[in-house]
């Protein structure tokens, strides 16, 4: 199991986004290597409580031998009921994930996720069009907008250069 390389961040104490993507590696040399579920092993001291679960896609795929897959988690509030954190202070929030397999002991993994007040610029995650997590990130503009539909600069980075649109 390898450290996911991004991370959603909450937003004044809420989960701004769901998903996360945690690398597997199948270090076997002959097995397949089935992640059979994950769930959160340790409450926050902040107050809010999260669940983690495999998305549905996940759930049925095997990692070959000598590979590396990353596997999609959807976080939600337990009980299914967004809460707010007893102080109204914006702390992160340290989760430990357990993932258990189809082969040896369950593996735990702790994850940060940083809290942004509403005037910060945020990470968020979303599924793309090919079902993979992706990530951005975003701010709220600095000054209201006056006629109560702001604009939006959109930054794109491909293979070659960096992109901005006005839209």
């Amino acid at each position: 199991m390898l450290s996911p390389s991004y991370l959603p961040d909450l937003v004044d104490g809420k989960l701004f986004s769901m998903f996360i993507s945690i690398p597997i590696s199948n270090l076997h040399g002959s097995h397949w290597l089935k992640v059979t579920k994950v769930s959160t092993t340790k409450e926050s001291s902040s107050g809010l409580q999260l669940s983690a679960k495999l998305t549905a896609q996940d759930k049925a795929f095997a990692i070959a031998p000598g590979q590396v897959r990353p596997i999609k988690i959807l976080l939600e509030y337990k009980n299914g009921k967004e809460q707010l954190t007893d102080d109204g202070i914006c702390s992160d929030l340290r989760l430990v994930l357990k993932i258990s397999t189809n082969k040896g002991p369950d593996q735990k993994i702790a994850i940060n996720l940083r809290c942004r007040k509403r005037s910060e610029s945020f990470l968020f995650t979303f599924l793309d069009h090919d079902a993979s997590v992706q990530h951005g990130a975003a701010i709220i503009p600095l000054t209201s907008c006056s006629s109560g539909i702001c604009p939006v600069l959109l930054t794109l980075h491909g293979t070659s250069r960096w992109k901005s649109m006005w839209f």
